[in-house]
């Protein structure tokens, strides 16, 4: 059975004579996913220096390796629906934490998309650290669309539960069963549509039918992933072959199959755990034999998604922090139930379709990390 793996591009940075020096870590990744038994990358590239980074990071690889390598969303496309999800958020958030929340809820969502798009395992701990924001975010400070668009997030992040794995140090976050209500594409699609329907003031589904489509099939997906629905469809079935009608119900049952998603897959969160620490040397190493981490580090990686650039390091004397955190796998624990107690505080509302929310009129875009300098 394939295993596919989202793994974003990063580079291990380090000095070498006091110049800087990157190695994309896709390679030492890919030989410690492969251990794991992961048939296939998929490196998303929403901009053309992800393409060429990714490109670099496979001539490391051996020539047979390359064709596990898959690149994903080139141009973007996945992206740009989730910042504009974000939008309203972003325009909202002006202080710590809540501003940090909305910059991590970026990683977390295009992954959980991407995740869901392709089938596969994400290779982030974006769950874990959102995890820890959940208690101490203030959901005043979020209003209107925006209010409603953070109680929808906090939920889905509440869905996942962590476990730990026998296999190695990797730590695992995984949607509880029956507790994902709301899919990170339904929450795009819905927010579009109802942007369009804040827009033209009605509901447009004669005017824009493709958006009505999208509408129907998520209704018509979620009918038949429903257990009655099965037995139901089975009565139907019965009775119209009864009537002489067989042909037409053998089509309603191919429906189905036609809409690809008997279940909605959710995708699992995968933290590297020690092994990160790992994957930095080798990966250091490969591409800069002579290269040492930063002064006052041991571990520097920087990574890259659309002109957003991002850093995660560990300084000298953090030797143990990793293996100690995978030892310590009650603190996760901890961390879930405190998340799970402050979800009541931000009240879900479903309204009618009828009536549709507004979305402020002047939306802030996703704010960035500090670029990283050459």
């Amino acid at each position: 059975m394939s295993f596919p793996v989202i793994f974003e591009h990063e580079d291990a940075c380090g000095v070498v004579g006091g110049r800087k020096v990157k190695t994309p870590a896709i390679a030492a990744t890919a030989l410690l996913l492969a251990a794991r038994g992961a048939d296939q990358i998929l490196v998303p590239c929403p901009s053309d220096y992800e393409v060429e980074r990714t490109a670099r990071g496979l001539e490391l690889l051996p020539a047979e390796r390359r064709a596990c390598v898959r690149v994903v969303d080139k141009g973007g496309d996945v992206l740009r629906r989730i910042r504009e999800y974000l939008q309203p958020l972003a325009g909202s958030a002006s202080e710590w934490p809540e501003t940090a929340f909305v910059q991590y809820l970026e990683d977390f969502l295009y992954q959980a998309a991407l995740g869901a798009k392709y089938r596969a395992g994400i290779l982030a701990d974006s769950v874990e650290v959102l995890r820890g924001f959940v208690p101490v975010i203030r959901p005043e400070h979020f209003r209107g669309e925006a209010g409603f668009r953070v109680a929808e997030v906090v939920a889905l992040i509440c869905s996942y539960e962590p476990h730990d794995l026998e296999h190695g140090s990797f730590r695992l976050d995984v949607p509880a069963a029956g507790g994902f209500s709301r899919e990170v594409w339904d929450l795009l699609d819905n927010a579009e549509y109802r942007a369009m329907v804040s827009a033209s003031g009605r509901l447009g589904y004669l005017k824009h039918p493709i958006v009505g489509l999208k509408r129907l099939q998520n209704v018509v997906r979620r009918f038949f992933a429903r257990e009655d629905a099965k037995v139901m469809l089975s009565l139907a079935r019965t009775s119209a072959d009864l009537a002489g009608a067989g042909r037409a119900a053998t089509a309603a049952g191919q429906v189905i199959e036609t809409l690809g998603m008997k279940c909605s897959f959710r995708p699992p969160f995968v933290g590297l755990g020690p092994a990160r620490l790992g994957v930095y040397r080798v990966a250091l190493a490969d591409g800069c034999p002579d290269a040492a981490p930063p002064a006052g580090t041991i571990m520097l990686f920087e990574r890259s998604r659309a002109g957003v650039v991002g850093h995660s390091w560990l300084n000298v004397g953090e030797e143990l922090k990793l293996a100690h955190e995978a030892a310590q796998p009650g603190g996760r624990d901890e961390d879930f139930v405190k998340a799970k107690a402050a979800q009541q505080r931000f009240p879900l509302q479903d309204e009618p379709l009828s009536g549709p929310r507004g979305i402020p009129a002047t939306a802030g875009s996703s704010p960035g990390l500090a670029p990283g300098s050459e």
